[in-house]
């Protein structure tokens, strides 16, 4: 067996909610569906209703939405974001605190060689977005 990728799903409670809060930390929308089927454009929504569904990407890297109702959410999962350079950590932090969003630990230089910054999506999932260091720093 030979795995080539993985896809995490993030349970959430609103899809459309949980689209726009990553397209503003510069995620884009890939698809989005409802009980109907694909939702044109990736839309939030159409006539059969919202999406409960979806996916979102970033260059390579996907993460798919599920709505669940709330007795099958967890209490969150962790997910690491990689950035290109420490100098990006600090930019997305600034951005994601100048949008009012919940950073849970401001970007700090961790002893294992990483630049991160800890971010908490609104149904719980902590996004540990980083970036390797410098050897030479």
């Amino acid at each position: 067996m030979n795995i080539t990728r993985v896809t995490p799903i993030l349970n959430v409670a609103d899809v459309p909610a949980s689209i726009r809060w990553f397209e503003s930390l510069g995620w884009a929308r890939a698809f989005s569906w409802n009980a109907r089927g694909a939702i044109a454009s990736a839309a939030d929504r159409n006539e059969h209703g919202p999406a409960d569904f979806a996916g979102i990407c970033s260059g390579e890297v996907d993460i798919f939405l599920s709505q669940t109702i709330p007795s099958l959410r967890s209490s969150g999962s962790y997910m690491s974001w990689w950035l290109s350079g420490p100098a990006d950590v600090d930019r997305l932090c600034a951005r994601a605190k100048a949008l009012g969003y919940d950073v849970l630990r401001d970007p700090f230089d961790a002893p294992w060689g990483v630049r991160e910054f800890h971010l908490k999506h609104p149904d719980g999932h902590v996004m540990r977005i980083g970036a390797e260091l410098s050897c030479d720093r």
